[in-house]
């Protein structure tokens, strides 16, 4: 499962730049909002993991925000968004 991997990758390094953590501080069950993240800083978040990954989760409504409580949410949010989208592609 190689992509889970780049997703949290991805996540973790823009999470970093957001909140000056490091990225040895950050578990995949640490809860967001732990970080001292306000609303501002987790749209300025989801906007570069939209721009870093390529897709938004959030757009269709299958996923919620106020699901997301831990670091990993949101890196199997991402996930299950490239899925979703892989399956799409390969039906057209």
């Amino acid at each position: 499962m190689q992509r889970v991997t780049e997703t949290s990758d991805i996540v973790l390094h823009h999470l970093c730049e957001i909140t000056s953590a490091e990225p040895g501080d950050l578990t995949l069950n640490q809860s967001i909002f732990e970080l001292g993240m306000d609303s501002l800083s987790m749209a300025r978040l989801f906007i570069q993991l939209e721009q870093a990954i390529g897709v938004d989760p959030f757009a269709e409504g299958t996923y919620s925000i106020l699901d997301v409580q831990t670091i990993g949410d949101l890196v199997g949010v991402y996930d299950s968004a490239l899925d979703e989208m892989a399956r799409t592609a390969l039906v057209d």
